[in-house]
């Protein structure tokens, strides 16, 4: 007879051989003690006898797996195999929870693993010393492999997202999430769109968003627009044989234009060739008495402003463009110039950074932004920010802004 059938004839061995399974899973090895609470009389009388001593009902027992390999010694079982008794016993080998712990953690790595292999290199050694690091997005890509069957090409979506994101801005969340086939796909409040903005912060090397103001920001700066209605532009003295823009043009009124107004607009265009952007709303207020063609960005331009300048530029309208000195200002100005490499860049010379200079201190989060800072007209004001460690604001750089329009009206008026 073999022991487990020893065993598995005799019922009152029941509870121990499972405690014994239990300890082994919980170890990991045949080793432990392990005890039985309120014996039956089967227990009591069949333990007895393995055992050698008289145990009674109700009573407690402890033993262990040396204990029993020692009654085991000199008998026909003394060769016997822990595998073999619980292979046999229970139908299946207990695997341990560490075994359990190790290859759950090997699967996870090898999913995340083959995630990163489709993606660009720079990406990839960012994915991969995120899903590396016991961050709140390794716990959060963790918690969702292990939630959500569907979460491999969700992931997969995502990161393709990230990495064909400069091709896809400006846009909004939903234009943007198209590309999966779910324009809901990034909606605000959802776990992608959480999970979309802590990837795409630790990416880009900026401070993560925690409130749903900041996380609106963050995504404006990048070019992204929230939805249609809350992205606009402030206008003015643009022009166009679309009826609402000619109105406003010849009311001589500021018009803040919206994403679903858009594609209503036919034909943008200004009368002197050339339109003015401005990174403030308040420049408008006091420039406006000058009646030229204004666009105002309200910070970082988003998907709106890009489309405006997109129609002006189609009629070779030439964009100029002002913004604050400082390292926000710098990267709009960076981005603008970038994209359209014929816009041309005013008063940013060092004499406009004096001019604006205030007592605002730039601290070293901020200043790590201007690395990405490339366009060669924009150097000298970076230099000057990294040295006097302070911002300089348009706003008081007025008549040198009033100046240069000037200059160009003039130009223009002679040319024509």
């Amino acid at each position: 007879m073999n022991l487990w059938t020893y065993f598995k004839e005799r019922r009152g061995f029941d509870r121990l051989l499972i405690a014994l399974k239990e300890k082994y899973i919980s170890l990991g090895r045949y080793s432990g003690t392990v005890a039985l609470d309120n014996l039956t009389e089967l227990e009591a009388e069949e333990l007895s006898k393995f055992f050698g001593q008289k145990l009674y009902p109700g009573e407690s027992f402890k033993t262990s797996f040396s204990k029993i390999e020692k009654k085991l010694k000199n008998t026909i079982y003394e060769n016997f195999s822990w595998e073999t008794v619980f292979i046999n016993y229970f139908g299946k080998q207990p695997i341990p929870k560490a075994t359990i712990r190790n290859q759950k953690r090997e699967t996870e790595q090898q999913f995340f693993r083959n995630i990163a292999n489709n993606l660009s290199p720079t990406l990839r050694q960012e994915f991969g010393r995120i899903v590396q690091e016991k961050s709140s997005i390794h716990s959060l890509l963790v918690k969702r492999y292990r939630k959500e069957k569907n979460f491999e090409k969700e992931l997969s979506n995502l990161l393709e997202i990230i990495e064909n994101l400069k091709e896809l801005t400006p846009s909004t969340l939903s234009l943007i999430a198209s590309h999966t086939g779910n324009p809901h796909f990034l909606d605000m409040g959802t776990q992608n769109n959480s999970l979309f903005i802590k990837i795409l912060a630790l990416y880009k090397g900026l401070e993560e968003p925690l409130t749903n103001q900041e996380k609106i920001d963050f995504l404006s700066e990048l070019g992204i627009a929230v939805d249609d209605l809350s992205n606009y532009a402030i206008t003015y003295m643009l022009d166009s044989n679309t009826t609402f823009i000619k109105s406003f043009k010849e009311a001589e009124e500021p018009l803040n234009i919206n994403l679903h107004n858009i594609e209503k607009i036919d034909n943008l265009f200004t009368k002197i060739g050339h339109v003015f952007l401005f990174e403030n709303p308040s420049i408008l207020s006091k420039l406006s008495y000058l009646n030229v063609p204004i666009i105002i960005t309200s910070g970082n331009p988003n998907y709106v402003v890009y489309k405006l300048l997109d129609k002006l530029v189609q009629n070779k309208i030439c964009i100029h463009y002002n913004g604050d000195f400082d390292p926000e200002g710098l990267i709009i100005a960076n981005n603008l110039k970038n994209r359209y490499p014929t816009m041309q860049l005013f008063c940013y010379e060092g004499r406009d950074f004096y001019n604006t200079i205030s007592d605002n201190i730039l601290n070293e989060p901020r200043l790590k932004k201007l690395r990405l800072v490339e366009c060669s007209d924009l150097q000298n004001i970076k230099r000057l920010l990294l040295k006097e460690k302070r911002c300089g604001y348009q706003e008081n750089n007025l008549e040198r802004i009033k100046e240069y329009i000037e200059k160009i009206t003039v130009k223009q008026s002679v040319e024509v």
